[in-house]
């Protein structure tokens, strides 16, 4: 149960919630004939599954739909619910219609539950896959492993609306997956759908077989028997409104109600109306009803719509009432404009009380105007429980001008949005604050605060005001101008506001595209978007990591810089301003070997060698969809151990961006449905493996670069051809823009350009001659009047597609890889490549290939352009960045010189002094440097281990000394002044890892490769003792304060203490993940390491009294309470700690190694 706890769940989903508890259900002698039709449906044998009801509005759907939940539900075959609501919030959106789902499943059978528990505890992610996936996982997986011992095998699911469901594409999804319920053997699922016959409802059915669900149009039945049941309805109503107004028992007569049948119109929601409208007459309900009878005009619309407009009006021009002046009655007017149009413009519904204080108005005015509506609007005797409107046709009347502006009543949407704008503004700057939870740590989650807590500091319209008013500033087309409201709210409150969406968990939902905002205020996008991480883990970050790792000089730093915590004394220098990077990715596992954008650059997939493909919003960073793609049941072939068959080795969008294609080193290809994730078809190759595919302009074919270049038929997946003839196997594949070439580049070093429509080769590029030949990419221009190709050894070169003539060469030293690579801009004047530790754009306009920009100056593997100028790219760690190439810089690039070694590629160790005046790094060329703290500037540059890397490095408690060790299995010991070396220690047989004195420098104590940890005496340069018992490489060592004890840690994830006078192992401890840093407190009871806390022994302290900093994955932490989020870039698993400074040693691609010196002063926290 506190498993499912965490699957989000919308509350108003299920027909029965407590907020549709007074909706109803149809009267017992009304829909006979429909309702048996569905009931025998239910209970049928057949194997269709789906039984959709349209209608147009007022037709009775959402009733039909509720008295068929109803039944099922008292005769325990109901297995869940989901009853849409456009502006509901959650019902009003797809995000947790799946996880709703499948929690009342869950709830119904505990077969269900228990696998349901099973297949969470499994994918602790399944809330971010598509909602393919999660219906496959959780909904069709857990039906399909039920024993036919279970208590039930049949189940029915009423889904009510869907197309008041926010998302077009979204409804589309839905459909296509309730047509895969009649695949389930284990169990029978019938799905009952309702919704209005729209566009994207039509095209879902469209796109499933017509055996797969029953159709029933509501407003094609006999108008005679809609007429004879509204007749039943109303009679039944009004007499019960006869006998609780003491009216006699023949009011109002079988001819009035006659009337009111007529001027219905077939429509249920007009007779709904006019009764709840009569019943709230109380004692001048007949009053009322004649009101209705003699009706009050109005109106353009022909047909029942015009029926419904003139019961609105009465409805609300009986709620002005007639005493009033004209005055009074404009004044009555324009407050129920105001309330209405708010309601019926709300993106997600607020109680009366939150909607007064949303507006600014007296609770009691608010009341009084609402007091006659009950007709129209759900109003609780709560007034906590939120306003929502009986049926979406009222919304329709309200921003309809034609139906409504001559009564008076019509609400300009536009308008209407902007007050709102307006009024979220102010209640944020009213209510907004640094701190507002009140929290006293930095790092507090905002995981770990309760709706009950939030609610408290955080009331639902300043949640809602957070959460909306950028989207009501959008929709209301007003362009923000300097020093308007929004870039006051902005320059002040910035900051308060991303915290409150942190405590919301909806930081994403907050700050959305909204180009009239962004454009004004450029660099405050910018900032939400590298903050956003942060914000989402701990909103109180947005004060301290979000401005601490800003651009120097960016507006939102400067503006805001105060309030970076004064316990923050020392962080690194940022550059100036913002650099082309815009987000960052995170999310696989393994390398990602391909990227490819929509055709409007708003969606990135990518394919990585963790056999998943991710669908990302190309704007937010989003993670929108995750797909388990390519699986080990795919392959039929034997691999060998370290090969990775389910690499997904290409991704590509059809040029509709309806599908994505995906190949697998397996030798699989599969086609998924852009929206939904759900495999659309899969085949396999004929080749070996499938290395790269690529659709035709036109989206009919799809070309495979296997043992040769492959054509298959799209819609039928059969193999037309094989282009044979390379000299080895296809490595990468292209179609050119118009169509009518494609180019394959092989592991041979060869490209051809063949004719698509004769598959004949056109021509023959031999031009790629080395030792390592593979041609990893081939693209054309946009024009398609070039072709690039790169290979694996860094050479570049530029054809000319139709002669096959070689315009330019270019090669970048030290370039490895096989990854695809290169890219032309959209105007096709320069082509992205990979530098040498950059990542660079070519003039190819000129032919010349000359470096004329450098985008990052990281060097990229796998890439990807859109057209409106993003850069894709990732390097081999598993993150994808996404970059403006309209911000690149002229090349060469700046340098950065903070605190950095300009040839060496990546710090491997960090050292501070006891003395706190310098900094010792090692590097990958085994050279040690040491640093200056205070300035950053290099002292000294030691050529210590000749080309070994410096792994690690450890200075004397007297700051004297310094000792390093490397991968050339010697440790050294230096004169930290001079540099001078004074000895020598060798007895390691494999790398050294780890190196530390002992408190008195009497000892030296390092850990290896080799599996072992040595004791040292440091006069002497004599080894002591060897210590053996780690069965892995040994990553860590430290003393403690007394020097009586050593720790070591070890790659499997194993500490072990150790007696420093006998020699002796005296206790054992496994951790969850592999030790790279341990450390004792400072009184010795405890030991820190980069998985947190470690306590030796029991009855030690729970809470240690002086907590001593470390680095844990992605934050700076005091003891076990984190203190700063570091983005990824800062991030290392080496760094060093003295006192309140902490030094950390990036690894960023190829970048110049660095040092980041960072001090906190912990005990002015508060």
């Amino acid at each position: 149960e506190n498993v499912l706890k965490h699957l989000p769940a919308a509350t108003n989903a299920p027909f029965n919630s407590q907020a549709r508890q007074h909706e109803p259900i149809c009267h017992p002698d009304t829909r006979v004939n429909l309702l048996q039709d569905i009931d025998r449906w239910v209970d049928g044998e057949d194997e269709c599954s789906l039984f959709w009801l349209s209608g147009m509005a007022g037709t009775g759907k959402s009733t039909i739909a509720r008295t068929i939940a109803r039944r099922h539900y008292d005769q325990g075959k109901l297995g869940a619910s989901f009853f849409f609501s456009r502006g509901g919030g959650d019902v009003g959106n797809a995000s947790k219609f799946v996880t709703s789902i499948a929690i009342q499943l869950a709830s119904s059978e505990h077969a269900i539950c228990q696998t349901i528990y099973d297949t969470v505890t499994k994918n602790s992610n399944i809330i971010n896959l598509s909602l393919h996936d999660q219906w496959r996982m959780l909904v069709l997986a857990s039906l399909s492993k039920l024993a036919a011992d279970v208590n039930r095998t049949s189940f029915f699911i009423a889904v009510d609306a869907l197309d008041e469901c926010d998302d077009d594409r979204d409804v589309r999804t839905i459909i296509q997956l309730f047509a895969d319920a009649g695949a389930l053997k284990a169990a029978r699922l019938r799905i009952f759908l309702t919704s209005r016959p729209e566009i994207p409802i039509r095209l879902g059915f469209s796109q499933i077989p017509d055996s797969a669900h029953q159709d029933f149009i509501l407003h094609n039945i006999s108008r005679s028997i809609v007429d004879r049941d509204i007749f039943v309805f109303l009679e039944y109503t009004l007499k019960l409104i006869a006998q609780q107004r003491s009216m006699p028992l023949e009011w109002p007569g079988k001819e009035a109600v006659s009337r009111m049948v007529q001027t219905a119109s077939g429509l249920f929601i007009w007779a709904a109306t006019a009764c709840i409208f009569i019943q709230e007459g109380k004692r001048f309900a007949a009053k009322r009803l004649d009101m209705i009878l003699k009706g009050s005009g109005g109106g353009n619309v022909m047909g029942p719509a015009k029926h419904l407009d003139e019961i609105y009006i009465t409805v609300l021009a009986n709620s002005i009432s007639q005493e009033y002046t004209e005055e009074e009655k404009e004044e009555a007017y324009h407050m129920l404009r105001q309330i209405l149009g708010t309601i019926a413009v709300l993106s997600s519904p607020l109680s009366v009380s939150s909607l007064t204080r949303l507006l600014g108005l007296v609770k009691e005015d608010v009341c009084q105007t609402l007091e006659d509506l009950h007709s129209v609007l759900d109003i609780s005797n709560n007034e906590n429980q939120p306003l929502r409107l009986h049926h979406p046709s009222f919304r329709d009347f309200l921003l309809d001008e034609n139906r409504s502006k001559s009564s008076k009543f019509w609400v300009e949407d536009k308008q209407m949005h902007q007050v709102l704008a307006h009024r979220c503004l102010q209640v944020m700057s009213s209510a907004l604050r640094q701190n507002i939870c009140s929290f006293e740590l930095p790092g507090q989650r905002a995981a770990d605060v309760d709706n009950v807590l939030l609610e408290q500091y955080l009331p639902s319209e300043v949640q809602y005001a957070c959460l909306y008013w950028v989207q009501h500033l959008q929709k209301s087309e007003v362009n923000p101008v300097e020093n308007d409201q929004v870039h006051q709210f902005l320059n002040e409150h910035l900051l308060h506001w991303l915290e409150a969406l942190g405590w919301m968990r909806k930081v994403h939902d907050g700050v959305q595209q909204c180009p009239l905002l962004y454009t004004f205020v450029y660099d405050m996008k910018r900032f939400s978007l590298y903050c956003r991480p942060a914000i989402e883990k701990a909103p109180l970050q947005v004060y301290s990591s979000a401005l601490v790792f800003a651009p120097a000089r960016s507006v939102v730093r400067r503006q805001f810089e105060g309030k970076i915590p004064k316990w923050i004394q020392m962080t690194p220098t940022m550059p100036d301003q913002w650099d082309a990077a815009l987000v960052t990715l995170e999310g696989h596992q393994r390398s990602v070997n391909s990227l490819a954008f929509s055709s409007d650059g708003k969606r990135l997939v990518s394919g990585s060698c963790d056999g998943v493909i991710k669908l990302w919003d190309s704007d937010s960073g989003e993670l929108r969809t995750t797909i388990e793609a390519h699986s080990d049941s795919d392959g039929i072939r034997p691999w060998f151990k370290g090969h990775f068959p389910n690499s997904v080795n290409s991704v590509v969008f059809s040029p509709d961006d309806k599908r994505i294609a995906s190949c697998s080193e397996n030798g699989t290809v599969k086609i998924w449905d852009a929206d939904s994730g759900k495999l659309w078809a899969m085949f396999k190759v004929r080749g070996y493996a499938a290395n790269d595919v690529a659709f035709s302009p036109d989206g009919n074919l799809l070309a495979l670069g296997s043992s040769e270049v492959e054509l298959w038929d799209v819609e039928s997946c059969k193999l037309l051809v094989e282009l044979g003839g390379h000299d080895g196997s296809v490595k990468s594949v292209a179609f050119s823009p118009d169509g009518k070439q494609i180019a394959s580049g092989t592991y041979c070093g060869d490209v051809k350009l063949w004719y698509t429509e004769s598959r004949g080769v056109k021509a023959t590029l031999m031009g790629h001659k080395s030792s390592y030949p593979i041609v990893t990419c081939v693209t054309f221009s946009p024009d398609g009047e070039q072709l690039a190709s790169g290979t694996s050894d860094g050479f570049v070169k530029l054809w000319n597609s139709n002669s096959g003539e070689l315009l330019a060469s270019a090669t970048f030293q030290g370039h490895t890889g096989v990854k695809s690579c290169l890219g032309f801009l959209p105007d096709g004047s320069k082509l992205l490549a990979p530098g040498t530790g950059s990542t660079v754009l070519l003039d190819a306009q000129s032919g010349s290939l000359q470096r004329t920009h450098t985008v990052c100056s990281t060097r990229a593997d796998s890439i990807a352009i859109s057209r409106d100028y993003k850069l894709a790219s990732c390097l081999n760690d598993y993150i994808i960045k996404l970059w403006d190439l309209e911000l690149c810089q002229p090349w060469p690039a700046p340098r950065d010189d903070n605190i950095e070694h300009g040839r060496i590629t990546y710090v491997d160790s960090v050292a501070i002094s006891p003395d706190g005046k310098w900094l010792a790094s090692g590097f990958g060329t085994g050279d040690v440097l040491i640093f200056d703290a205070q300035s950053g500037k290099r002292q000294i540059t030691i050529a210590a281990h000749n080309n070994e890397r410096a792994s690690a490095v450890a200075f004397s408690p007297d700051s004297k000394w310094l000792a390093s060790g490397a991968h050339d299995n010697l440790i050294k010991l230096w004169e930290v002044k001079s540099g001078m070396l004074r000895g020598t220690l060798s007895s390691h047989t494999g790398h050294v890892y780890s190196v530390k004195f002992s408190l008195d420098g009497k000892q030296l104590a390092s850990g290896s490769k080799d599996g072992t940890a040595k004791l040292w005496d440091v006069e002497s340069q004599t080894l002591q003792v060897t210590l053996r018992g780690h069965e892995e490489f040994v990553e860590a060592v430290a003393f403690s304060p007394n020097g009586e004890q050593l720790a070591t840690g070890a790659l499997d994830g194993t500490v072990k203490l150790w007696d420093c006078k006998h020699y002796k192992e005296l206790q054992s401890l496994k951790q969850e993940r592999a030790i790279f840093y341990v450390a004792f407190s400072a009184d010795g009871s405890y030991l820190i390491s980069n998985t947190g806390i470690i306590r030796p022994e029991l009855g030690m302290p729970t809470t240690p009294e002086q907590p001593d900093l470390l680095v844990s994955n992605d934050w700076v932490m005091l003891g076990s309470q984190r203190l700063l989020w570091l983005p990824k870039e800062y991030r290392s698993i080496h760094f060093a700690v003295e006192g309140q400074n902490l030094v950390i040693g990036r690894i960023s691609g190829q970048k110049p190694g660095r040092l980041n010196h960072y001090r906190f002063a912990c005990d002015k926290m508060s």
